[in-house]
């Protein structure tokens, strides 16, 4: 069975452990997030509609390569005006910047799930920053933007329509949203944004989707943020939450692939541990590896505990490593100074010697600079 975002499901497991449990769910970014305390005898779905697939054409597959190809020869970034090639100049390859919207002043934000992304009022902070990655293919140059928290990018996912057209906002486009995602593939399609002047002499920008140009972003006040010589402290250690509740609820929500926060025995709040696959390796002095990729698994999402983790496996002293993350197979590296995020998806970390030169030209983002 497929889920779609908004579908609203209850738990319920009656007379379990001699307690009565009522869990609350709704399926949101990819995950079930539990919601309140309800009364409801099974798992029911209340919202039970297919999760539609992206429009695509029903032409002979003779003609696949032709479409295939056309739909990446794009129009070159921002060609044309002055204007153009001065929002260009904020762009640079692997600059730090932030997106500020025009329209309610809040910046544009990697959410801690590690999936959604929104509008905040936190201008220092590491989930407000973004790293310019330029690409080039057939001629033109895209903009891709992975985040400088987790390293994950931005992205457009296709998604059903939420509300009746009479209820939707006018000139909202909701078939669509944007997302954090990883970066697999050469030229991914979903990554990909073009770079639009705001034609108003403001030098404010607009990002339009490089496939699905009809979704065009706000305009955005691009802010540069300056680097910091050295890395920033790791935030103080999360402890991990108890564990695993003994119930067989959480066999039926691993059967389902449900991820939940906490759940409600007796109307007590019982934090649930996340626990996730980290795939790990470590490089030389000149950033290179060789070596296979090895993994271990990891509760809670502390950043501490990952490097004290590391530390016992590998055989070091906790101040000698540094490590990156890596979003995908053609993802770069993002130096990782927070905690994880909250998911369980699998990670991939980059272990870096301090003071090697490959860690040496690693860069961080100066977010409390003015």
């Amino acid at each position: 069975m497929k889920y779609a975002t908004g579908m609203f499901f209850v738990i319920s497991c009656p007379g379990i452990m001699n307690t009565n449990l009522h869990l609350a769910a709704v399926f949101t970014g990819g995950q079930f997030n539990p919601g309140c305390y309800l009364s409801s005898p099974t798992l029911l779905p209340l919202a039970a509609a297919p999760l539609p697939t992206p429009p695509s054409s029903s032409a002979p597959a003779a003609s696949s390569a032709a479409r295939s190809h056309a739909t990446y020869r794009l129009p070159p970034l921002c060609a044309g005006s002055s204007s153009s090639h001065e929002a260009m100049e904020l762009f640079l390859d692997r600059a730090h910047l932030r997106l500020r919207s025009r329209e309610d002043d809040t910046y544009h934000h990697a959410d801690e799930d590690g999936w959604g992304v929104s509008g905040s009022p936190h201008r220092a902070s590491l989930n407000t920053a973004w790293v310019v990655h330029l690409l080039r293919h057939v001629g033109a140059t895209y903009v891709l933007l992975h985040g400088a928290a987790y390293g994950r990018y931005l992205a457009l996912r296709y998604q059903p329509q939420l509300a009746p057209p009479q209820m939707q906002p006018q000139g909202h486009h909701l078939d669509y949203r944007t997302i954090q995602r990883v970066y697999d593939t050469p030229v991914q399609a979903d990554v990909m944004w073009e770079l639009r002047p705001a034609g108003d002499g403001s030098g404010d920008v607009r990002l339009r989707h490089a496939m699905y140009h009809a979704f065009v972003m706000p305009l955005w006040i691009v802010e540069a943020i300056p680097a910091r010589q050295l890395p920033p402290d790791l935030p103080q250690q999360v402890p991990v939450s108890s564990p695993r509740t003994p119930c067989i609820v959480f066999s039926l929500l691993e059967l389902l692939n449900v991820d939940i926060d906490v759940i409600f025995l007796n109307g007590v709040e019982h934090p649930v541990v996340l626990r996730r696959l980290i795939r790990y390796v470590r490089v030389d002095n000149s950033g290179i590896f060789n070596l296979p990729w090895r993994t271990f698994m990891l509760d809670g999402r502390s950043v501490v505990d990952l490097i004290g983790e590391l530390v016992v496996i590998l055989n070091v002293n906790y101040n000698e490593i540094r490590l990156c993350v890596r979003a995908g197979l053609y993802g770069r590296l993002t130096p990782l100074v927070i905690n994880l995020p909250d998911s369980e998806e699998t990670m991939d970390i980059v272990i870096f010697t301090t003071g090697s030169p490959a860690a040496l030209e690693l860069r961080h983002p100066d977010v409390d600079a003015e």
